[in-house]
């Protein structure tokens, strides 16, 4: 690891695994490792935003996203997750005012960029049409990802998308 620049280590979400104690782990090969949320559907983080739009008392959005609901920075997703470095927001979904208005609360939320999973194979994101189904249109993904990157411009994050190849 010492051979790789810092700012292109990067660690993949992975099911089940990817959690604050992953993060911690990854960070001790690199501060500046580019740590990823497990996939969080978009219309899961809109529906909650929308039952309390107070960013800073949404508990149940505060806990979706990881923030320590102890220190409430909501403003601070890396300090009140005790990480330090880039750390991206991974969504999945496929309506892209939905995906636009989940990137926008997740930088809002703190997090470093976003990123829109095109990869997951697991029948129960596919079979919604989300993950690695995207790809089947790339004309709507470039539209995903061209709304979510101007939600969030003002903000100057970067969105990308995660495609697997096998």
């Amino acid at each position: 690891l010492a051979l790789i620049a810092p700012e292109h280590f990067s660690v993949a979400p992975m099911m089940k695994h990817t959690n604050r104690h992953y993060h911690t782990f990854f960070r001790y090969f690199s501060e500046n490792a580019h740590l990823y949320t497990e996939m969080i559907p978009s219309e899961t983080i809109v529906n909650l935003f929308n039952s309390n739009k107070e960013l800073e008392s949404n508990e149940a959005l505060q806990e979706l996203l990881g923030i320590n609901a102890a220190t409430k920075n909501a403003h601070n997703v890396n300090n009140s997750m005790n990480n330090r470095g880039p750390l991206i927001l991974q969504l999945g979904g496929r309506d892209p005012q939905t995906l636009a208005l989940a990137s926008e609360i997740g930088v809002r939320m703190g997090y470093n960029g976003i990123n829109l999973n095109c990869g997951c194979p697991s029948s129960a994101v596919s079979g919604r049409a989300n993950g690695c189904a995207l790809m089947r249109d790339p004309s709507h993904v470039a539209e995903c990802v061209e709304r979510m990157s101007e939600s969030i411009a003002n903000a100057a994050k970067n969105v990308n998308e995660d495609v697997e190849l096998s």
